[in-house]
């Protein structure tokens, strides 16, 4: 038996949304272009969404909300699968339904691409493109920066 409460790191939690019930967690550890490893947290809700989230420097930030199910229902089981091109399952009482763990693509700019602060996904400047990191290693040219730092963008490439 446990004796003392279990704090989270820091003494404070992490994430605190008004009104917000999460139902369940998944986690991803995905090894940036930085050759740091990075934990990308899945967190479901009551109302068919999940909260995609990183931790860089001890810090929590939202990279994404993602609305899985199409009605207002509790995700019951959320899941990862394995392989280097992973999916998010997510199911409530009625459905399941499959997920990209990335979005790379809807990044239309390096700026934005770099701000997302998703280790998943790097600028391309070869393709000038958004690209999922893990899959277009090998292609060379990409660019991430976890801290957002977006000066390093090329020339043209802010908007």
């Amino acid at each position: 038996m446990i004796y003392d409460s279990v704090l989270p790191a820091g003494n404070r939690p992490q994430m605190v949304f008004k009104n917000m019930n999460y139902t369940q967690i998944a986690i991803d550890q995905v090894h940036a272009l930085d050759s740091r490893t990075y934990d990308i947290i899945f967190i479901s809700t009551d109302d068919g969404h999940v909260h995609k989230t990183v931790v860089i420097d001890n810090e929590l930030h939202i990279i994404e909300e993602i609305q899985l199910l199409p009605n207002p229902e509790p995700i019951k089981a959320l899941l990862l699968s394995s392989g280097q091109k992973k999916s998010l399952y997510a199911g409530s009482d009625g459905r399941l339904v499959q997920s990209p763990v990335e979005f790379c693509e809807k990044h239309q700019s390096c700026v934005d691409c770099i701000l997302t602060r998703d280790p998943y996904c790097a600028w391309s400047t070869d393709a000038s493109l958004c690209v999922n990191q893990i899959t277009h290693r090998n292609a060379g040219g990409l660019i991430q920066r976890l801290n957002g730092d977006f000066s390093v963008c090329p020339p043209g490439m802010y908007h």
